[in-house]
């Protein structure tokens, strides 16, 4: 493979970027997916937009300071294994601080940006790092140690408490238990750990999962700033499969050959502007394609569902003839029993009514026999005391009056 096809690869997959950008702003737009928010951050002044803002503004500052730092150790260095180390410092971490700083979530941008600062500065004093640069690491290991200072003075200014050290001492605890082994491309990311990060700094998991649609202002700008550091990042990636393939060159050299692969593919880049330039129509007629699918899924839907409300009524009303027909059986079987139950009472009432008169009438015809033995009892006591009266009054009569007339005869 010549060292064109090696130089245009990158290009390649740059442009498969921007288009893969391109079509995920305008999916936002389509599908209305963008949700803007401005309220104030837990434990921050500033509003998510304004925080967004900051964290955006502060890309080129932190990757002009890391490509002109590692230029600088270019220039004072004649190793080449140091210059190779340099390019493929400035190649790798700038890409690599747009993305934490591009992250959707402002919060969790700004500590990712600090954490990568800590594992830097751990990757240029004990890591590979070290190794690379030689005595040129301590240069390295200054310039990210400046951005991670500004962070944390930037942290400093904006929390509510105005002393971020929690966040801060996470940030390097966690970097110190995550450090960067090998290449930089290996550098492990804190939303690995997001939900645990969440909870140790007191933040709601929801923003650990935050699932906010890049704003298309987010998508314009990380557009304009790949595109400025387009060519710089070709370059790079040209001079160091130069560097690896053929040795160190001359850096005029390096530079020349450069340039002119750059103009060599200056007729590729305008195919691809003109290819973007049809996105917008493309991405139309797809709308309108995938509109129309909907739709027609709907539609479906609908029919399925209308045919499957029918089905469960018709099971309904089925169902409640089963019912009424057992409800109907059930009260006329209790209507029955509750009748042999009211005959079974009124039999027995009837002969307890019988007995009861029966039993009335023994008494009644005792009574009277009691009373007709009472009544002679009565008799006979009346018989003896009038019988027993006159032989008295006979006795008397004997004694005082038929006894004195007697004598005077």
């Amino acid at each position: 493979m010549t060292l064109a096809a090696h130089c245009l690869r990158p290009l390649l997959g740059a442009l498969l970027l921007l288009f893969a950008l391109n079509l995920t702003g305008c999916r936002s737009l389509i599908f209305g997916q963008v949700n803007e928010r401005a309220e104030m951050i837990e434990g921050l002044r500033v509003t998510r937009e304004q925080l967004r803002l900051q964290a955006r503004a502060t890309i080129n500052p932190i990757t002009g300071g890391i490509i002109d730092t590692a230029n600088e150790i270019m220039e004072q260095t004649d190793d080449p294994d140091v210059r190779l180390a340099a390019i493929k410092w400035k190649a790798t971490a700038v890409p690599l601080y747009r993305e934490t700083l591009f992250a959707n979530n402002p919060k969790f941008a700004v500590l990712d940006t600090l954490a990568l600062s800590y594992q830097m500065m751990d990757y240029f004093e004990n890591g590979q790092g070290s190794d690379d640069f030689k005595s040129y690491a301590p240069i390295a290991y200054d310039c990210t140690k400046e951005i991670a200072d500004t962070i944390r003075e930037y942290m400093d200014s904006v929390t509510t408490t105005g002393d971020p050290g929690k966040a801060r001492f996470v940030m390097r605890e966690w970097a110190s238990e995550h450090p960067i082994m090998g290449s930089l491309e290996s550098r492990e990311s804190i939303y690995e750990d997001a939900s645990e990060i969440s909870m140790e700094l007191d933040m709601s998991i929801g923003a650990a999962v935050d699932a906010v649609v890049t704003t298309m202002d987010d998508l314009n700008y990380k557009i304009d700033v790949l595109s400025a550091q387009l060519p710089s990042q070709a370059r790079w990636e040209m001079e160091i499969l130069a560097y690896e393939n053929l040795g160190p060159i001359d850096p005029e050299g390096v530079a020349e050959r450069v340039d002119a692969l750059l103009l060599d593919s200056q007729a590729t880049l305008n195919q691809a502007e003109k290819t973007m330039a049809n996105i917008p129509e493309m991405l139309t007629q797809e709308r309108i394609a995938i509109m129309q699918d909907l739709e027609a899924k709907l539609d479906r839907s609908i029919t399925a569902l209308q045919a499957e409300r029918q089905v469960i009524m018709r099971d309904l009303a089925g169902e409640r003839k089963i019912v009424m027909d057992e409800v109907a059986l059930n009260r006329i079987a209790l209507t029955e029993d509750l009748n042999e139950q009211l005959r079974s009472v009124e039999q027995l009432l009837s002969s307890e009514r019988r007995a009861l008169v029966e039993d009335a009438e023994v008494m009644r015809q005792n009574l009277v026999n009691e009373s007709f033995d009472e009544l002679y009892v009565i008799l006979l006591m009346a018989s003896v005391y009038f019988t027993v009266m006159v032989f008295v009054v006979l006795w008397i009569l004997d004694r005082r009056v038929w006894n004195r007339r007697a004598p005077a005869a």
